[in-house]
């Protein structure tokens, strides 16, 4: 029988320990592998479910902000359709102020005969940002020119106290939209007074209502230049915001 030296029983000792604890190293590797991807699998689970549970919640609070926009511009005996289905989604950067696709809600009457849209674009050139905006156009009639709605702000970083009196809650200058022909209104109109257009800058902030003049100015044109596309054009809003969820 081999006598085996202290040394040499150390050594398998210590390899034996070493490779137990290599083991254990990779059995605990795996362990933690198994429960992070379990984690992850819940958490993507959690998330699906709640969006599931949400969505209608969420397109139901998107149409509600759309129809007090709405409400603000256009009286509700006016049209008779539902403005949030009957949408559809306008590309035009220059006009538009955006590459993102802009949207279009189309208002009708009881017989489908169209009465106004509502046009969102974004002053990309506010003093904090870009500022969105909705602006509302009515339709030529036998006895009234096109004109608007109205504006409203429905997003911007303008300071306060100086560029947000673009809100209509804090000041009553964006009021002054309502019922404008537009015609006729073109070139150095669309600015303030002291660049010889015809509408009041506020004191201490001139660069956010240049952007909003300019702005509104450009979705007047793109409604000129697209009345017709824009009313016989299927809607297609709801149907893109379905794509992109389920991408």
């Amino acid at each position: 029988m081999t006598n085996l030296s202290p040394s040499s029983e150390q050594s398998k000792t210590s390899t034996a320990k070493a490779s137990t604890a290599k083991t254990s190293t990779a059995k605990s590797s795996l362990r933690n592998g198994i429960i992070l991807a379990l984690f992850a699998l819940v958490s993507s689970g959690l998330t699906a479910i709640t969006w599931i549970l949400t969505k209608d919640q969420i397109e139901s609070e998107k149409e509600l902000a759309l129809l007090r926009a709405i409400s603000e511009l256009v009286p509700a005996q006016r049209y008779a359709n539902e403005p949030y289905r009957d949408c559809v989604l306008l590309r035009d950067e220059q006009l538009l102020g955006s590459s993102d696709p802009q949207q279009a809600w189309r208002l009708r009457d009881v017989n489908g005969k169209a009465v106004a849209v509502l046009i969102s674009s974004v002053a990309p050139n506010g003093y904090s940002g870009k500022i969105n905006i909705l602006v509302g156009h009515y339709v030529a009639t036998a006895s009234k020119a096109t004109h608007l709605a109205g504006v409203r702000v429905t997003g911007h970083k303008e300071t306060p106290g100086l560029g947000d009196k673009i809100e209509v809650r804090k000041s009553n200058w964006i009021l002054q939209f309502a019922d404008l022909a537009t015609e006729d209104l073109k070139g150095d109109y669309w600015q303030v007074k002291k660049d010889g257009g015809q509408f009041d800058a506020f004191t201490g902030a001139t660069i956010t209502p240049r952007a909003m003049l300019s702005a509104i100015s450009n979705n007047i044109t793109y409604f000129q230049r697209h009345e017709q596309e824009i009313f016989s054009t299927a809607a297609n809003c709801i149907d893109s915001e379905k794509e992109q969820t389920s991408e």
